[in-house]
């Protein structure tokens, strides 16, 4: 009897040993787990930093140029075009040659050249003799100061001549080059390869690249951040430039563009009319011009058509309003989504 309680007494502090053991080891998982909770989840973390070009807001804006950043170029002599070196929207260089153009004037003016500077020598002898029968009282005074007179006349003659034959490298057969006045882009060319070049109209405008501004209208507390807008498409033109395009200067400095797609110019006018006339229908879009776009009421209403293009714009003038809405009209976009419906 006493052996047998002795056996149980042993059976009992075996089993509560290997309880100790067991309960040990799960109060040290416990812990590790304590410690890192992550453990066994296979998530990772990293330190944060900040963040940079976070959009706060979108505001309206337009690429521009001042008035003094486009120079007109212009012949001194109306003639006609023979060869067209550019196009629209290329880069150019100062003193690039734009187009070579002949003219009858010059040819004249040389003619001209020619006489006058017979005639001052010929007015040169006659003032030289004059002024020796004046010193010898052969002759009067007054018929030497007159042949000095005529001498005075004769130089101005063949200076103005000189002056006007040296005008934009006049050559001998009246050929004359067009060179651009500034670094920039070529924005307009109004003259066609064997078209006239009259006085009236500038054959070539250019604009100066590096004097782009942006106009916005934005809150105080937007000042510094801006979301990316549409921008005119030739701004991204990789022109061959060591700083890239337009648009690639303007993102050095976190200002960012989208292409605006314009299109044809035709197309996007078409639109914009036809929106317009459909104005106040109540089945259609319209477009609507608040009253409060001064801009766009003091320019829009009074662009002239191209005389070349008459459904085009004249693109020298004021049509900075007009580009923007052409441009909105054409980034209309209808989005459409297919949604399957169960049970049909």
């Amino acid at each position: 009897m006493r052996l047998r309680h002795l056996t149980t007494f042993a059976a009992c502090c075996a089993l509560t040993i290997l309880s100790a053991c067991s309960g040990g080891g799960d109060s040290g998982d416990d812990a590790q787990t304590d410690t890192d909770p992550l453990a066994g989840l296979e998530i990772t973390t990293a330190k944060a930093e900040q963040a940079q070009g976070v959009p706060l807001g979108t505001v309206p804006g337009m690429v521009t140029l001042p008035p003094e950043a486009r120079v007109a170029v212009t012949a001194p002599f109306p003639g006609a075009a023979v060869r067209i070196f550019v196009i629209e929207g290329q880069a150019v260089r100062r003193g690039q040659p734009l187009a070579l153009v002949r003219a009858a004037e010059p040819v004249q003016i040389r003619g001209e050249l020619v006489r006058s500077q017979a005639e001052l020598g010929l007015a040169r002898s006659r003032a030289a003799r004059m002024n020796q029968l004046a010193e010898e009282g052969i002759v009067a005074q007054a018929r030497a100061d007159e042949a000095e007179a005529m001498l005075r006349q004769a130089q101005a003659s063949v200076a103005e001549n000189r002056r006007l034959a040296s005008l934009a490298g006049v050559g001998a057969d009246g050929s004359m080059t067009l060179t651009a006045p500034i670094a920039g882009r070529v924005q307009h060319v109004g003259v066609e390869t064997g078209g006239p070049v009259d006085l009236m109209n500038a054959p070539f405008v250019i604009e100066n690249a590096s004097a782009y501004r942006i106009d916005l209208q934005l809150p105080e507390r937007l000042a510094q951040s801006v979301r990316p807008g549409l921008a005119d498409d030739a701004i991204f033109a990789q022109t061959g430039h060591g700083s890239g395009s337009i648009a690639n200067e303007f993102q050095r400095e976190r200002i960012y563009f989208s292409p605006a797609k314009k299109a044809d110019r035709i197309s996007g006018w078409t639109i914009m009319r036809r929106m317009l006339a459909d104005a106040g229908k109540p089945d259609v879009p319209g477009l609507y011009i608040s009253r409060v776009c001064e801009y766009f009421w003091a320019t829009v209403p009074y662009l002239a058509r191209d005389q070349k293009r008459v459904e085009d714009v004249d693109s020298n003038g004021p049509d900075h309003a007009a580009d923007a809405v052409r441009y909105g009209c054409l980034r209309r976009e209808a989005n459409a989504k297919l949604v399957q419906i169960g049970g049909i």
